[in-house]
């Protein structure tokens, strides 16, 4: 931030101040309810189907800015759930955002981002409570992941191989956590 006004700060005579120091922090924006954003090399297309995004939900569009790599895909209705294998095999894609409509990430069967060797970032809305089998396994280069205290359920292996993961905080609401959640980890 800047002023074009003087701003004076004086130190307290009978008691030194420390150094201080100040901080903006940008807003968090996320994303509408029918939204998923992205950043990637190109453009990424969802395997499209209407059970993977929730009832209703029929493609809009699907817009990515070469200039800036970012891109966001348009739903008809609001997004509930990323399952099966929506992104699976996608190697363009850097990061991902979910708005806070979404309560299911994977399923029981089938990884959603499998195949991602290039996803370093997932933002999960507010009320993610399941991240289903095999979700993020084998993203290597996933680094940036902050579980919300929504969540609920891990499933089998679910970051398996998600080597560039250092660190990740299970929430206090997490009850269950499957085999292999986070094996390949160190």
């Amino acid at each position: 931030k800047s002023t074009t006004k003087e701003v004076l700060i004086e130190r307290n005579a009978i008691q030194p101040m420390a150094a201080l120091g100040v901080e903006f922090i940008a807003p968090v924006v996320i994303p509408a309810s029918n939204e998923i954003w992205y950043t990637a090399t190109a453009l990424v297309h969802a395997h499209y189907y209407k059970d993977k995004f929730g009832e209703g939900t029929d493609l809009v569009s699907n817009k990515w800015d070469e200039s800036t790599g970012k891109g966001v895909i348009t739903l008809s209705g609001p997004i509930t759930k990323v399952s099966g294998n929506a992104f699976y095999d996608r190697d363009a894609l850097i990061s991902i955002s979910f708005p806070n409509s979404v309560t299911t990430i994977g399923d029981n069967s089938n990884s959603v981002f499998t195949g991602c060797p290039n996803l370093e970032t997932v933002k999960f809305g507010s009320n993610v409570q399941f991240i289903g089998y095999q979700a993020f396994s084998g993203c290597a280069n996933l680094k940036n992941v902050v579980l919300p205290e929504s969540l609920t359920t891990i499933g089998e292996s679910a970051f398996n191989s998600c080597t560039a993961l250092k660190t990740i905080t299970i929430p206090a609401g997490v009850t269950s956590i499957g085999d292999f959640a986070f094996n390949g980890i160190s």
